[in-house]
């Protein structure tokens, strides 16, 4: 989990302003509203007119992750961003496509999914699998008149995930996400904006078998290890699809004078992922799920030969999930059709998050510049059988630094950055499995102990980055670049290890 306010790329520091060849850490640095929701963001980025295009190869490993996480993964990323100014319409579109093979996947068979939601659907068998996704999006911003501007983004992610060993997997996702906002610029200085928007979400799933003489068993997850269990030989395919919508609507208030700038943004979500099994045979309810989020972000910028800034940050998730009785029935008068009778819906789910985090930046332009950061991560989750309920809760805080170096050399460029973060866990964290297990098997050392020990543990974190600017080609404006970077995350005497190398060109 992070533990600043602002990634690495994203440090509050300066940079060759002149000759753009970093535009996330430049946005990050100029632009107040970088780390805003509403998509009038784009009009605040510090150049009209970018083109900018990333190859790389990633690679990570290691002993230290959850039981429902790969043991690593390799992959390949591309990525190409543009932005245009025509007049008062400033215009973004980005395209970007991944291809990872994940290694000695298990306990997880989908993608896409809110990450609590618990309602998976899973098998034990340790295997390696491969993702591809493409994702498209665009927007624009308009000046339309004085002092209003409106703006609009629109996107698309596509996903499909696959298995090489029985039994195979096959999860297909899209998300879909519209925003729409407005604001208003006074002559003094301040800003007000409202926004809003929505995001569909589809995913169809199913299982595959290339030899049908073995039996597996499917695991219907319902929350914290407790699961439906049933065999291949009853349903090789176990069909299911999510459908989910979310909303999201907010609003902010900025000033920008000469000595300082203030940029504050307060945005609510709200959303749901109901899964249904069966396909077009029958309908099997999977569990209902549904989330509220509130976020609140402060920033505080002090102009002049060192820019400095301070950034407060707070958001609470509450989410519920509700399962379902069914009785099978057997329709005799209409050719013995198999279907369900809902005997009841009760909550069986429901989890509490409150993250809070501060960060304080300091830079001199064109030269090098520090920040420094603190989070507050408290959790409780809950889940509800016959017996007495499970719980499971902690309390963590992060302490963090990060900083960067650009030395010009000639008319090269080399930029080293790097970080380092540690978590640890304050009080005792609790984990009560209570007295009640609706499950054949208990999976609670194989599966739900050691993701609650991951969450709770102490952990570091560190990282370098070096970013080798060549000179430019055919004009100022055209820069290639070469950058390698490299991590480790550590914890219970255990290690993740993680590499990238790359090129990208500015222009």
């Amino acid at each position: 989990m992070a533990i600043l306010a602002l990634s690495l790329l994203q440090a509050a520091t300066g940079q060759v302003f002149a000759q753009v060849w970093n535009p996330d850490r430049e946005n990050s640095i100029l632009n107040m509203r970088s780390q805003s929701v509403s998509a009038t963001s784009l009009g605040y980025t510090p150049f009209a007119d970018l083109n900018f295009a990333v190859a790389a190869y990633n690679y990570e490993g290691g002993e230290f992750h959850r039981p429902d996480r790969p043991s690593g993964k390799s992959e390949l990323d591309l990525s190409i961003r543009e932005i245009k100014t025509f007049g008062k319409v400033r215009a973004s579109g980005s395209l970007t496509y991944l291809n990872n093979r994940e290694f000695s996947r298990n306990w997880n068979s989908l993608i896409g999914n809110d990450p609590d939601n618990p309602y998976i659907i899973c098998d034990a068998v340790s295997d390696n699998s491969s993702t591809e996704s493409f994702s498209l999006s665009g927007g624009a911003t308009w000046n339309f008149a004085k002092g209003w501007t409106a703006a609009g983004q629109i996107g698309l992610l596509t996903a499909s995930l696959s298995d090489t060993q029985d039994p195979r997997p096959k999860n297909d996702i899209s998300r879909i996400p519209v925003s729409l906002a407005v604001e208003y610029g006074f002559a003094d200085g301040w800003s007000a904006g409202v926004f809003g928007g929505a995001e569909l979400f589809m995913s169809k799933f199913t299982y595959y078998l290339e030899y049908g003489q073995k039996a597996y068993r499917y695991y219907k997850m319902k929350g914290m290890g407790d699961f439906f269990a049933f065999s291949s030989s009853e349903n090789s395919s176990a069909p299911r699809e999510y459908n989910g919508a979310t909303f999201t609507a907010g609003l902010n208030l900025g000033v920008d004078k000469k000595s300082f700038a203030n940029f504050t943004e307060f945005a609510f979500r709200s959303g749901t992922e109901n899964g249904r099994d069966g396909g077009s045979a029958y309908e099997w309810k999977s569990g209902d799920y549904s989330f509220t989020e509130l976020s609140l972000t402060e920033r505080f910028d002090i102009k002049g030969n060192l820019r400095q800034s301070i950034t407060l940050g707070a958001k609470l998730k509450l989410t519920e999930g509700y399962w379902y009785d069914q009785k099978q029935r057997t329709d005799t008068e209409h050719g013995n059709i198999t279907y369900y009778e809902v005997m009841s819906r009760f909550l069986n789910n429901s989890l509490t998050r409150f993250t809070a985090d501060a960060g304080y930046g300091i830079s001199k332009p064109e030269s090098w510049g520090v920040r420094g950061g603190v989070n507050f991560h408290s959790e409780s989750f809950t889940h509800y059988t016959d017996g007495d309920p499970r719980l499971q809760s902690w309390t963590l805080l992060g302490v963090g630094a990060e900083g960067f170096k650009t030395f010009e050399l000639g008319n090269h460029i080399l930029d080293i950055s790097a970080s380092a973060q540690y978590i640890l866990p304050l009080g005792d964290a609790a984990f009560d499995t209570g007295n009640g297990f609706l499950a054949k098997d208990d999976i609670t050392e194989t599966f739900v102990r050691p993701i609650f020990l991951y969450e709770t543990s102490a952990k570091a974190k560190a990282g370098i980055r070096i970013d080798w600017v060549l000179p430019s080609i055919s004009s100022a404006r055209l820069k290639p670049a070469l950058f390698a970077k490299g991590g480790i995350l550590a914890g219970d005497s255990k290690q993740f290890l993680s590499a990238s190398a790359g090129a990208y060109l500015t222009f």
